[in-house]
C-alpha cells in the first residue's frame, strides 16, 4: 500500500517488542499501541536506526541482511484498482484521528513537515476494514517470494505487522542508504499518488531495481524487509505511498 496504506510490512507473528514509534501486531487480540507524536515535533529521519537494544527483542529474520539485498525488487504495474486507492485515501481520512500518527523530517529551507506517516494498523483497524485487500497483499508477497526470493517464508505464519500511511510532501526523505524495515518478513510498498503529475522527485532507491519503481497510481513493489532501501527528497507535490 501507499499513501493511504503507506507500506504493508508483513511480518511472523513471534513480535515480542514494539519500539516506539512502530507499531506492531502481536496477535489477533493483543495489539502494541503505537506512540502519537505531537504535532509541534518533528523526528529526524537520521535518528530513525535501529539501536542493538531493539533488535535484540525482535524476531530474528528468516532470510540474512546479504541474501535480502540480493534479491530483486518485484515491481507489479498497476495492482491497485483507482477504487480500491481511493478507499484507502478516504478510510485514512476518516480513521486519522484514532491512529498513531508521526512526523519524520521537514523541509530544509522553509522547515514546514515534509513527511507525515499515520499508523493504519492501529487496534486492527485497517485489517478489519480491508480483509479481502490485506490477503490480496499478503498473497502478492507470497507469490513473490516463491517465484523470485528462494521461497525463504514457506511456512511461516504471516500477518501485517504494521500498515503505514505516508504523506511526503517538498523536501520529503529517507535519507538512511542502509534502512531496513526490522523485525519483518515481506515489505509491500503500494503507490496512491500519480507519479509525475501528483509528486516529483521521491525515486524509490535499492541495490539492483532496474528502472523506477513506481510509474503509475496502484503500482505495487514486494522485497524481503531486509533489504536496503531509501528514498529520495520529493521536490513538487504530495507523494502517498
Amino acid at each position: 500500500m501507499a499513501a493511504v496504506l503507506g507500506r504493508s510490512v508483513l511480518a511472523a507473528p513471534c513480535a515480542p517488542h514494539t519500539p516506539a514509534s512502530t507499531p506492531s501486531l502481536v496477535d489477533d487480540a493483543s495489539i502494541a499501541s503505537p506512540s502519537i507524536v505531537d504535532d509541534a515535533s518533528i523526528v529526524d529521519d537520521a535518528s530513525i536506526v535501529d539501536d542493538d537494544a531493539s533488535l535484540s527483542l525482535l524476531p530474528a529474520p528468516l532470510l540474512s541482511d546479504d541474501a535480502a539485498n540480493r534479491c530483486p525488487v518485484v515491481k507489479l504495474p498497476r495492482f491497485l484498482g483507482v477504487a480500491e486507492v481511493a478507499a484507502i485515501h478516504a478510510f485514512a481520512d476518516e480513521v486519522g484521528d484514532l491512529c498513531g500518527a508521526q512526523r519524520k523530517c521537514a523541509d530544509a529551507a522553509t522547515g514546514e513537515p515534509a513527511w507525515d506517516t499515520l499508523y493504519l494498523s492501529t487496534d486492527l483497524r485497517f485489517n478489519r476494514r480491508f480483509p479481502a485487500l490485506v490477503a490480496k497483499l499478503l498473497g502478492a508477497a507470497r507469490a513473490a517470494d516463491a517465484a523470485t526470493f528462494g521461497d525463504f517464508g514457506r511456512g511461516a505464519a504471516l500477518r501485517p505487522r504494521v500498515i503505514e500511511y505516508h504523506r511526503v510532501r517538498r523536501g520529503g526523505e529517507l535519507r538512511h542508504e542502509h534502512h531496513v524495515d526490522s523485525g519483518s518478513c515481506y515489505t509491500v510498498d503500494c503507490m496512491l499518488a500519480r507519479p509525475d503529475d501528483d509528486f516529483s522527485g521521491g525515486d524509490f532507491v535499492a541495490e539492483g531495481l532496474e528502472g523506477r519503481a513506481f510509474d503509475d497510481l496502484g503500482d505495487v513493489v514486494v522485497f524481503p524487509s531486509h533489504k536496503r532501501h531509501n528514498v529520495r527528497p520529493v521536490t513538487r507535490g504530495e507523494r502517498s505511498v
